[in-house]
């Protein structure tokens, strides 16, 4: 196993409990062979980390494990191949796209290594994630995309509830604690796509995964930019050099996003997106309504549970669900899935796979155009 990117997403971050190494590392079969990032330092200090752990057997799955400064050095463009499988965790500027030096996913289908890409996908047009999708089905590797809520007990409970019906309006929300994203990629369009794309993708993912997919003509979408009045200084913007000190006004990404839509079913659904907390947690819900039942999925991140009013009833019941902490690892879930997958040839089992995860990507995109398109007009 390679990593490309030795960043939060890959080796963990104060931001929430996501890393992809300290999964794998509790995984029998696996030995890590390469990490490449241009920041060689940093990417050593994340590997010295994982070679000093007080746990033998999983330090010494990093025994042999050495830093490149490049991924073509990991899959065999330059020099031997290092690696059967990669994981991908880099910006969404640098990834996702058919043009060098971001095609890392082309080039890794053409080299028949396999790949767990960390969403969104990319922030290239929609018409060349189309032609990455295509080539990597010509490849036959195994590709997957980390839609972790997918793999949650609380979607499988709530899917579970809702069997047999059919969702008729699906609302989703979603309220980011900003004040330890101190990353400054995340904070430009340019780089990160946006909030929507980069961050609701989670939702716009798990609304398609619930209801079908979304009409993307039926899009309508505003936003509160960060030059407007009631949002332009956000009181807990991490200090210099992180946060938006350095992004430029016109690439600083917006405060809110409301988009509403109709899926192809019927359905009707929103999805309204900001970044508005302080400190850790986020406020996170969709609430799921068809004939006879309403169930809402609160905090499906840290402590999920389903709200349920069932079919001739008049009261509410609420379902605790197990979380990270008690055992539901969602993130272990998606990781364990792909690398079963590789192991038999069968992708069958994987919930997120590239060719859906690219409707995603092309729904969180819309919102994102749709409400520029509508701001250029004020």
């Amino acid at each position: 196993v390679g990593f490309v990117g030795a960043g939060g997403v890959n080796f963990g971050s104060p931001e929430g409990p996501w890393d992809h190494a300290s999964r794998l590392e509790t995984l029998n079969g696996i030995c890590f062979t390469g990490i490449a990032d241009p920041f060689v330092e940093f990417a050593n200090k994340q590997l010295r980390k994982r070679q000093d752990n007080s746990d033998e057997s999983k330090a010494q799955k990093w025994a042999e494990c050495v830093v490149v400064d490049s991924f073509r050095k990991l899959i065999g463009l330059d020099g031997p191949r290092m690696v059967d499988v990669v994981f991908i965790g880099l910006p969404p500027s640098s990834h996702g796209s058919i043009y060098e030096p971001n095609n890392i996913e082309i080039l890794c289908a053409k080299q028949g290594v396999h790949m767990f890409i960390e969403k969104p996908l990319s922030v290239s047009p929609p018409k060349e994630l189309e032609r990455v999708n295509q080539i990597i089905i010509e490849s036959g590797v195994i590709v997957a995309v980390g839609y972790m809520l997918r793999y949650s007990a609380a979607v499988e409970k709530a899917l579970e509830l809702l069997q047999g019906k059919k969702a008729v309006c699906v609302n989703a929300k979603y309220n980011a604690a900003y004040s330890r994203i101190h990353k400054k990629e995340w904070w430009s369009v340019r780089t990160s796509g946006g909030p929507v794309v980069e961050q609701a993708t989670h939702f716009a993912d798990l609304i398609r995964y619930i209801a079908g997919e979304v009409d993307l003509s039926s899009v309508q979408a505003v936003s509160v930019p960060a030059s407007a009045s009631i949002a332009a200084q956000l009181s807990e913007m991490p200090p210099p050099p992180g946060g938006e000190h350095n992004v430029p006004q016109n690439e600083r990404i917006p405060r809110c996003t409301s988009a509403n839509f109709k899926f192809k079913s019927g359905a009707i659904g929103t999805l309204t997106h900001a970044l508005l907390l302080h400190d850790q947690r986020y406020f996170t819900e969709i609430d799921i309504w068809a004939d006879g039942i309403r169930v809402m999925i609160q905090d499906p991140y840290y402590d999920p549970k389903l709200i349920v009013r069932r079919e001739h009833n008049n009261n509410e019941e609420e379902i605790q669900v197990p979380s990270i902490a008690t055992g539901d690892d969602m993130y272990l879930k998606e990781v364990v899935t792909f690398i079963d997958a590789i192991h038999k040839n069968d992708p069958s089992a994987i919930r997120s796979p590239y060719a859906d995860s690219v409707q995603s990507y092309l729904l969180t995109h819309t919102i994102r155009t749709r409400a520029e398109q509508f701001e250029s007009k004020l």
